[in-house]
């Protein structure tokens, strides 16, 4: 069980289910993808996908609290 905070606009609604598809680290850029009215894939996406993703994007945080994790909306350089 994790806390799963955003200090950005996320399309997370309470109780959805969260399935995480690969490894993901502080540092990653992700994606969340709404699979059914109430499951979103989050997921790492590779640097050679993040522009032809077609859905925002976010980079993990550690948050200030254990298991705390913070989506921040992914802006390239």
């Amino acid at each position: 069980m994790f806390d799963l905070q955003a200090s950005d606009s996320v399309d997370l609604q309470p109780g959805d289910r969260i399935d995480v598809r690969t490894a993901i680290r502080v540092g990653d850029v992700v994606s969340l993808d709404r699979i059914e009215s109430d499951l979103v894939h989050l997921r790492a996406v590779p640097p050679e996908q993040r522009s032809t993703c077609g859905v925002s994007l976010y980079v993990i945080q550690r948050g200030e609290q254990p298991g705390q994790v913070v989506l921040k909306e992914y802006r390239p350089a």
